[in-house]
Order: structure tokens, then C-alpha cells, then sequence
């Protein structure tokens, strides 16, 4: 069975490939609370939209990467096509389960990802 799992930590993504019990972990790491949430449906008019309210002293390289999240996104659900089983590993924190909400929210309009969905409980003690 071939698995991808997607986590919204660096550190995270590095213990799971460490631990090689995927095939691909991708991590997505972006801050979502702070600011309006700009209108759109597809991770590209959000991220587009997202740009025009960062603040006039953001640095190149930070509006470079919030530039090719958009793009990360469509890419990751049609890679995630070629995996059996996408496991979601998602932090406790408010930041990392607004980050959760929209994933699922986008990759609900993949249908034949649906069936393939697993959720991870990641939780501090």
C-alpha cells in the first residue's frame, strides 16, 4: 500500500520521513490566524488573494512562498491520486486546525481522493 501523509509541521514531516512509514510526506506550514480571509474557491485564488493583504514591509522571500503555495496545492492532489491511503497528521493548535479545515475543504472537491482520507489524532499530553 502505497501512503502519503501530509502534516502541518516541518519538524513533524522530518520525524515521519525519518521513520519510513511512507512513501511521501509533505509538510504544509503557513499561518492562517491573522488577517481577513480573502474570497475563493481553489487554493490558487485564496493564496492570489491572501498576497494583496500581507503588509507593504513583508519580505521577498515570504510573498516568493505564500506565491507558490497555490500551485503546492493543485500539485498535491494530483500526486495524492497515485497514493492508496492519504493520512492527514494535523498539530492541536488553533493555527494548524484552521490549516486542517481548509485542506479538507479543498480536497473534498477531489472526489476520488475522498475514500482515501485518514485522520490522524496528533494531540499533546
Amino acid at each position: 500500500m502505497k501512503r502519503l501523509i501530509i502534516t502541518n509541521s516541518d519538524s513533524g514531516a522530518g520525524c515521519l520521513k525519518a521513520a519510513r512509514i511512507a512513501q511521501r510526506v509533505v509538510a504544509l506550514c503557513y499561518e492562517l490566524v491573522w488577517g481577513p480571509v480573502p474570497p475563493g474557491e481553489t487554493p490558487m485564488d485564496f493564496f492570489t488573494g491572501r498576497r494583496h493583504w500581507m503588509p507593504g514591509d513583508t519580505p521577498d522571500w515570504e510573498l516568493e512562498v505564500l506565491d507558490g503555495l497555490g500551485e503546492a496545492y493543485e500539485h498535491l492532489a494530483w500526486e495524492a491520486a497515485y497514493y492508496d491511503r492519504i493520512e492527514i497528521w494535523s498539530d492541536p493548535t488553533p493555527n494548524d486546525q484552521l490549516v486542517l479545515i481548509q485542506l479538507i475543504d479543498w480536497l473534498h472537491s477531489h472526489p476520488a481522493l475522498r475514500d482515501k482520507l485518514v485522520f490522524a489524532n496528533v494531540g499533546w499530553r
